[in-house]
């Protein structure tokens, strides 16, 4: 279990040691307007249990505290939130006041997850209300506890998004922020609807009680079996993509060759489309190259986009090693065959970094990490959970008089891993804050693949890697068209 319920019935104590524990996120119900206090002293108590003050502002580490309201009672919540927040503001400007402010606000604006009873479907959440609330942040996903209503909301939901004004990824590449979807169920009635196929739009499972191991095991492969049912992947349109018609001249500037690249985004769990829509947008700096974007969930699938280039993107590093390790699934088998026949180009971001690091030996371990989940394709070691907040962070790019650093004063990190560095020669630093590395790429040669890894979900490291694949692509062309070119290290 990743994540605990806390219900209204545990003792505070209890709670309390709960909230403070490192290891697992947590999820605590709001349920009436006398329950105000109480809710947010147990936020606040997990804001100072991983809270850490610095030049006057507050960062919140530690694994995440989730609310769980229902859906009628938001209104009332968010009220609530104001006014608390209002109230326990501390007067002043010095650096104590305004770090104390700073864990006041963040403590308040957890993400709010909203509980729908099956006689809500139609009269309570499928409304404008909702739908103003999602789209604004208020609240953050939903929780059924009926499979076939969730598909109905997902299916309302996107009917309601198309064409709306800021839901394509040129206006901002907002149709991915699809709301999270929670099934809630006992264990043989979620199982029964992934197998028939209710909940493919469920995004997570929430259970009363802890899974047995057997439970966890039965839910794993009927998931596996969901997923292999397709022998395809699912397409994420690229607006960016350059479109050639015979016949027709091509956009101002574009007289040379477009170069096609097929990627393959891994899509067991956690932020596929995220990874994608960001290396979409990334794709757009590079107009002489055409991103072609598959999510893929099986070795059959991988096998049949025959992809460039394969990322390995963010979410539970766990349990997605557990996914693709999957007998039916086989992503972890391919993957070793593509690695040591250096057919593709590779990128992790964030989990997938955390998959790409070095096994752990005696004069070298990780943090935090999971044993036995490192696939040993770049030489770091990783500090799990390392930075979350807004830091100042620089990133190394591609300018008209070489690679240079350009500082960015607010990039966001989400439990982001800090990747240490082994052999500092064999990798190139593309990303660093607080003087500690978050990006890295193998130094690149034409002759090989372009491996990289990003401890966090920046548009600057995907620029970066696409720059070099690109670089890639168009000396491989050279040597197809004209034999050995200078400096070409084969001669």
């Amino acid at each position: 279990t990743t994540l605990q319920y806390v219900g209204r019935e545990n003792a505070k104590s209890d709670t309390e040691a709960i909230l403070a524990d490192p290891r697992y996120a947590t999820m605590l119900s709001y349920s009436s307007h006398e329950d105000r206090d109480a809710h947010f002293h147990y936020l606040d108590r997990y804001a100072q249990a991983h809270a850490i003050a610095e030049k006057g502002s507050t960062t919140l580490t530690g694994p995440g505290v989730i609310t769980m309201c229902a859906v009628n009672h938001l209104e009332r919540y968010l009220q609530d939130r104001q006014e608390w927040t209002a109230a326990h503001r501390k007067r002043g400007c010095g650096k104590k006041a305004k770090a104390e402010n700073s864990r006041i606000s963040q403590a308040a604006d957890t993400p709010v997850l909203l509980k729908v009873n099956p006689n809500q479907l139609e009269s309570t959440a499928c409304t404008e209300a909702t739908l103003l609330h999602l789209q604004s942040g208020a609240a953050h996903g939903l929780i059924f506890q009926n499979a076939r209503d969730l598909s109905a909301f997902a299916e309302w939901y996107r009917g309601k998004v198309a064409g709306q004004p800021g839901t394509s990824l040129i206006e901002g590449y907002k149709h991915f922020r699809f709301p999270t979807l929670v099934l809630r169920g006992e264990p043989s009635e979620i199982q029964q609807a992934i197998l028939s196929g209710d909940a493919k739009d469920a995004h997570a499972f929430f259970f009363q009680k802890p899974l047995s191991q057997q439970q966890a095991l039965e839910l794993r492969n009927a998931r596996a079996t969901m997923m292999a049912r397709h022998a395809e992947g699912e397409i994420f349109p690229n607006p960016f993509n350059q479109i050639t018609i015979p016949g027709q001249p091509r956009r101002k500037g574009l007289e040379g060759t477009i170069h096609e690249l097929k990627v393959a985004i891994v899509n067991v769990q956690g932020a596929a489309r995220l990874e994608a829509a960001m290396i979409a947008l990334a794709s757009e700096k590079i107009p002489e190259m055409n991103v072609h974007l598959n999510l893929v969930q099986t070795r059959k699938q991988i096998e049949q986009w025959n992809p460039d280039a394969l990322v390995l993107p963010g979410g539970w590093h766990f349990l997605q090693y557990a996914m693709q390790d999957h007998e039916k699934i086989g992503i972890n088998e391919i993957l070793g065959d593509i690695v040591r026949e250096q057919r593709v180009h590779l990128l992790g971001s964030c989990a997938g970094a955390i998959l790409m690091r070095q096994p752990d030996t005696l004069l070298g371990k990780s943090e935090d990490c999971v044993p036995e989940t490192a696939l040993g394709i770049l030489p770091y070691l990783v500090r799990n959970n390392a930075l979350s907040g807004v830091h100042r962070t620089q990133f190394l790019i591609h300018g008209e008089k070489g690679d240079q650093w350009i500082d960015f004063p607010k990039a966001l990190f989400v439990s982001a891993p800090e990747l240490m560095l082994n052999n500092k020669d064999a990798l190139q630093v593309i990303a660093r804050s607080t003087q500690q590395t978050y990006g890295v790429l193998q130094h690149p040669s034409h002759n090989d693949p372009v491996y990289a890894a990003t401890a966090l979900h920046n548009q600057l490291p995907y620029v970066y890697w696409l720059h070099e694949i690109f670089e890639n692509m168009a000396v491989r062309s050279m040597r197809l068209h004209h034999g050995a070119i200078e400096g070409d290290v084969r001669g």
